[in-house]
């Protein structure tokens, strides 16, 4: 830290209206990472000032950093402890800023460059960078090209075909921005800069200009979008933009023509709105719509600043909420005592967790009925219509099911006698929750049992065995051991042969045993009852929120464009869903564009900061042109092929970590050469083995059953090998980890090709299952994760037209990645559990080469 200064509470009172202590921190990143001692660094630390304040030890130590004087203030939040910083009164802001800051001493370094050594040019000059040239562009200097990195120009020295057409294209560049700035403006603010007053006459001028510069460059070096251009130009950041102003020209059936390009709507009428800030609104109802479309949320500041009319200028917030009435009500879980805090509107409200949110409201309804007893009355009316048995597949294995049932219908069905029930050695059924592996013990005890061994087995499988495969999800199987010499070796081998009519006899009563588990569930009212208000209370208890865009107004949106009802209430979702979604429209439905103004309006409103979009390879070009289509105005940064090449990752990482960018889209392959820090992958792999040790610990110590304590020492050993081989791994590149890029939105276009992440799985042989597993999707999945930890599972959005490719598993690695605290409220851990819960395993004749085969799917 070079310094700091701290601002008196009024400082931003006439810009904000807000009062509020402020300090200004001065930081210069060290050159090797250190690790900080809070003995040895002040600011780390609180002290006491000579009042008793609690203050920085910094500004114990610089009390001149200090513009104001420290002092308790209840009147900030009514609170006697919380500390505000008082303005002097008679030493105006500007001039102590002005002296404070002349204090701060620190030696600026030119950060190294790797422009020195660029592979088509060589660097032989350079300039202080011109604040009008945006970072990363090119630019002409008394007609020499230059190229902007950070805060130096470098004079390009790369001559013949390709600097002319480079400098035809920033013609076509400037005349484009001037189109631009010009449309964004007010009149008011086209006055003020110079541009023409009446905005039909600028119109018209800065249209015939673009014309202009572009039908002289076309007309010498082929359209902007053709291989040569694009490929001299690809290294300026308003690439994509120019891309963006021709379009594909089609044949008669609506195909495109390749290599054949006509001019956009841009060179035509105007496609920029100016930025104008609603001033009125003439109902409760208007002023909420604009509150929504403008700050994402219910303010009631603003809808009163807004709401007036001749008649009516001061309306009260209590009119407003009770003009609004059943539009909007308050959460009773941001309520905290203040009357006009945690107002939602209603589709948000009475949506979701409708039946935790009606005890929350009946709760808070007998403290306060007068605010509470309406949010009760409503969220009655939406609660999920109970489900009965015949709505439910109470399956045999399903994890949700207390084992103690499962037990229950064994003894009874099986007849076992009350002395081999239970006990450490008797006749039971245990589950291990981490391999989610059932395992009944003592399976031989009744060897002479005719319903064991003929009514519910078979004289190969008795009826203990068929119950613990099938509460496996597995399909019975019968072998015989078959003893044969080795050909080759002339040895004695062994090998399992299927026994066909042994399998299918067991098979049938495997059927059997499934078939009647579900009527023995209801013979007895009361345990019907019990398993149906279990899976109610489970499963059943969300109302989905339905979205509707259609009064979404997208203030920055290319007026030119208007987006389909689908496209309308995707977008609303990905803004006020307040969840991970997955845009799983068919191909065709114009995702990209929804994609778009997702990321856009999400960093508009401040829903997050930084949105990065991962596309496949062949589509960036696409993506980005789209992307300045809708928002021209916006500052876009695009990952080229080259930008990942070895020599020049370092340098582009490094321009996404500090840059201010409203979004980022890059190749999928691009995208996983940027790693999460081995430190982050070692702690989510050492979080399971720490899971994984207790489990075998708590085995061990409680009845050191073989089968469990196999399995969980398999999956540890699986995980030890992976630790191990990342710790020992040598990085492809550590300048710049993934988290330390601040991306906090993540869109990821074709989520498909993520599919084979690993999920451990008891099943064998069961068709839908996937088991394979790929370095990329565990990437990704990891990745997911942390968005997901640092937004709250609110950061994540996946596109496919093709959410189920092959395999009905893919589903669940979907969920898993968009909605994992979702299973884990739900008692789903693994895949096996989810399947039980959501799928039925069946077994069919299917007709392959060989024959007819019973496959289980």
């Amino acid at each position: 830290m070079i310094g700091a200064i701290r601002l008196p509470k009024n400082a931003f009172y006439q810009v904000a209206g807000t009062t509020a202590t402020t300090d200004i921190l001065f930081l210069q990143k060290r050159e090797q990472e250190i690790v900080p001692d809070k003995r040895e660094i002040n600011w780390l630390s609180i002290e006491e000032d000579e009042n008793g304040v609690p203050v920085n030890s910094y500004f114990i130590d610089h009390p001149e950093m200090i513009l104001g004087t420290m002092a308790f203030d209840a009147s900030m939040y009514a609170n006697e402890a919380t500390t505000s910083c008082l303005p002097f009164e008679d030493q105006p802001l500007e001039e102590l800023l002005n002296n404070a800051v002349g204090k701060l001493q620190a030696v600026y370094r030119e950060p190294d460059t790797e422009l020195a050594v660029d592979g088509d040019s060589e660097v032989k000059d350079w300039l202080p960078a011109r604040p009008e040239v945006k970072n990363g562009c090119y630019a002409l200097i008394e007609d020499k090209l230059y190229y902007r990195e950070d805060s130096r120009m470098y004079l390009q020295a790369i001559g013949g075909m390709k600097e002319e057409r480079i400098k035809g294209l920033l013609e076509i560049k400037d005349a484009l921005w001037n189109l631009i700035n010009f449309q964004s403006r007010t009149e008011e603010e086209r006055i003020d800069d110079g541009y023409p007053a009446d905005f039909d006459i600028g119109l018209k001028r800065y249209l015939n200009e673009l014309n202009l510069v572009y039908d002289r460059f076309t007309a010498r070096y082929g359209y902007v979008n053709s291989f040569a251009n694009i490929t001299a130009f690809a290294k300026d950041s308003d690439s994509p933009l120019l891309r963006s102003i021709e379009d594909p020209k089609k044949d008669e059936d609506r195909k495109k023509i390749k290599g054949e390009y006509q001019k956009a709507i841009v060179f035509y009428q105007a496609t920029v709105r100016p930025k104008m800030v609603p001033k009125r609104a003439d109902s409760a109802e208007e002023a909420l719509q604009l509150s929504i479309n403008m700050k994402g949320r219910i303010d009631l500041d603003y809808i009163q600043y807004l709401y007036h009319t001749p008649d009516h200028e001061n309306f009260s917030k209590d009119e407003i909420i009770a003009e609004l009435g059943t539009r909007i009500y308050q959460d009773p879980a941001a309520y905290d005592g203040k009357p006009y805090k945690g107002w939602v509107i209603a589709e948000e409200y009475l949506s979701g967790y409708v039946k935790d949110k009606l005890k929350e409201a009946v709760f808070y309804a007998k403290e306060e009925p007068e605010r509470f007893n309406r949010n009760v009355e409503a969220l009655q009316q939406v609660q999920p219509q109970p489900l009965t048995p015949e709505d439910i597949s109470f399956t045999l294995g399903a994890t949700w099911i207390p084992t103690e049932y499962y037990e229950a219908f064994m003894y009874e069905k099986f007849e076992t006698p009350s002395y081999l029930q239970g006990g450490s050695s008797g006749i039971g059924i245990e589950f291990a929750p981490y391999t989610g592996e059932y395992h009944i013990t003592r399976k031989s005890a009744e060897p002479n049992s005719v319903c064991v061994n003929a009514t519910y087995g078979t004289a190969r499988k008795n009826a203990y065995e068929i119950l613990e495969i099938s509460l496996n999800l597995r399909t019975v199987e019968v072998k015989d051991r078959v003893e044969y010499v080795d050909s080759y070796t002339g040895e004695d081998k062994v090998k399992y042969v299927l026994n066909r009519a042994e399998t299918l006899l067991a098979r049938e009563k495997q059927a059997q045993m499934k078939q009647e588990f579900e009527s023995w569930l209801f013979e007895e009212p009361e345990r019907g009852d019990a398993l149906t208000k279990l899976y109610n209370d489970r499963f059943n208890n969300i109302r989905p929120r339905e979205f509707n865009g259609d009064g979404l107004m997208f203030p920055d949106l290319n007026s030119a464009i208007h987006l389909r009802k689908n496209q309308r209430d995707l977008i609303a979702r990905g803004i006020y869903g307040n969840t991970n979604v997955l845009g799983a429209h068919e191909v065709g439905a114009g995702k990209t564009f929804s994609a778009v103004v997702i990321a856009h309006e999400r960093k508009r409103l401040g829903v997050c900061h930084k949105p990065l979009i991962a596309v496949p390879n062949y589509l960036v070009g696409q993506w980005a042109a789209d992307y300045m289509k809708l928002y021209p105005q916006d500052n876009l940064l695009v990952a080229t092929k080259k930008d990942l090449e070895r020599k020049n990752r370092r340098r582009f990482v490094s321009r996404i970590a500090t840059g201010d960018y409203d979004a980022i889209i890059m190749a999928h392959s691009s995208f996983e050469l940027i790693n999460l820090s081995k430190e982050k992958q070692l702690s989510a792999i050492q979080e399971e083995l720490n899971e994984i040790s207790d489990a075998i610990a708590d085995e061990k110590g409680r009845l050191g059953k073989s089968w469990t304590l196999k399995q969980l020492c398999a999956f540890q050993k699986n995980l030890q090998f992976r630790y191990d081989y990342l710790f020992n791994e040598d990085k492809k590149d550590n300048t710049i980890n993934f988290e330390q890029l601040g991306v906090d939105c993540l869109i990821i276009d074709e989520a498909h090709t993520y599919k084979n992440n690993y999920s451990f799985t008891k099943m064998r042989n069961v068709a839908g299952v996937g088991g394979k597993s790929s370095q990329r999707a565990m990437d990704m999945y990891m990745k997911s994760q942390y968005i997901n930890e640092i937004t709250g599972e609110k950061g994540l959005i996946y596109l496919t037209g093709t959410p189920v490719t092959n395999s009905m598993s893919e589903l669940y690695v979907m969920q898993k990645a968009l909605q994992p605290s979702e299973l884990r409220s739900r008692g789903i851990f693994l895949f096996d559990s989810w399947a039980s819960t959501f799928g039925v395993v069946e077994s069919s004749l299917e007709l392959r080469p060989e024959g007819y085969t019973l496959v289980g799917r």
